[in-house]
């Protein structure tokens, strides 16, 4: 099997903890960068040699670094010239994979695609889910992990699929787009809709017959020559994600129902959920990043809090608020509208 991973994020949401110049997959939480936690948790299903990261191009010296610390230097890079959305860059990735791993003689080796702004618990019943994925594409199927739904989420799109029967997969119905919040309550009353992952896994030759059926001018920017020509096409690639170029339009997905403990890390309030807290539900960080002192930080009747600061901070009844520092600006917010940094920025 091989394993793609994507992590060409330019990282809007997380300003200004996440930059232009450095975005959200290289941020740490829990010990790890978001990329060198994807990495780690896909070489339980495949060689560091068989994982291929597509970034921009203007990060793979910063992602080398990144895999040289957690001694994965034997994983691909490849950089993106520019921006074109998922479908171009897994597209782009399958050639490669297709030419330089494994020849197109054995286009029904399963191909696990992923994100690096995931974060799922446990590594064992994941594992478990990827390798059914892999049997289910072997099988010629298009395989996606529904994950099932704990609260009606209106930050995730959902996949429909029938009442569930003996099958660990069921063939899904449709994907539907980020629902309102009535309308996320009846998709989990009903049982029959599940988060899309974003994650993907089918071979190289369902990928190709079903593009050709679905988007042919992908499949013509991309496979009609060699890798090194689809990376010079790639600028000219039509920019859509694979949900709309493929997931939504193919009649051969699955999905494998997925019992995960799954955060898709794109805000500020799923980065918080993601980080260490103290008893009051407070993070405070960046004691060793920045020399900032967590002990200088002093709360009263505080609860709920993201703190990143790098000097000594003293706070009385805050609640659901990041509080930040970033090259000697303080940017305060309620976390639910921290995602609008950026937009002071402009």
């Amino acid at each position: 099997m091989k394993i793609v991973v994507m992590a060409g994020g330019g990282g809007t949401r997380l300003f200004p903890l996440s930059t232009e110049d450095r975005p959200k997959q290289f941020i740490g939480v829990g010990g790890y960068s978001l990329i060198q936690h994807a990495v780690r948790r896909y070489r339980n299903a495949a060689a560091t040699n068989d994982l291929v990261i597509v970034t921009a191009e203007k990060y793979v010296p910063l992602m080398r670094e990144q895999l040289r610390e957690i001694g994965a230097d034997g994983a691909h890079i490849l950089g993106e010239p520019c921006r074109r959305s998922t479908a171009p860059a897994i597209t782009l990735a399958v050639k490669y994979i297709e030419e330089k791993l494994i020849g197109s003689g054995q286009a029904a080796e399963p191909i696990f695609v992923g994100t690096a702004d995931h974060l799922i618990d446990p590594q064992e019943r994941f594992d478990l889910y990827v390798r059914r994925s892999a049997e289910l594409a072997s099988a010629g199927k298009i395989v996606t992990l529904g994950i099932a739904p704990a609260l009606p989420e209106t930050n995730y799109g959902y996949i429909k699929v029938p009442p569930r029967g003996k099958q660990d997969y069921a063939d899904v119905e449709r994907f539907v787009e980020k629902p309102d919040l009535e309308t996320a309550k009846e998709y989990v009353a009903s049982g029959r809709y599940y988060w899309n992952s974003g994650m993907f896994c089918f071979t190289a030759a369902t990928l190709k017959e079903e593009l050709k059926a679905h988007k042919p001018e992908l499949f013509d920017t991309f496979f009609r020559g060699t890798y090194a020509d689809a990376l010079r096409n790639f600028p000219n690639a039509v920019s859509i994600s694979f949900d709309y170029a493929v997931a939504e339009r193919s009649r051969r997905m699955a999905m494998v129902y997925a019992d995960l403990d799954w955060r898709d890390v794109g805000g500020f309030p799923s980065f918080y959920e993601a980080s260490p807290k103290d008893g009051n539900g407070n993070h405070i960080a960046r004691a060793g990043e920045t020399g900032g002192d967590t002990a200088a930080v002093r709360l009263l009747d505080c609860a709920n809090n993201f703190i990143d600061v790098a000097r000594p901070v003293y706070a009385v009844g805050l609640k659901n608020l990041v509080v930040l520092e970033k090259d000697g600006a303080l940017y305060i917010a309620d976390i639910e509208q921290a995602g609008r940094f950026k937009d002071l920025a402009k």
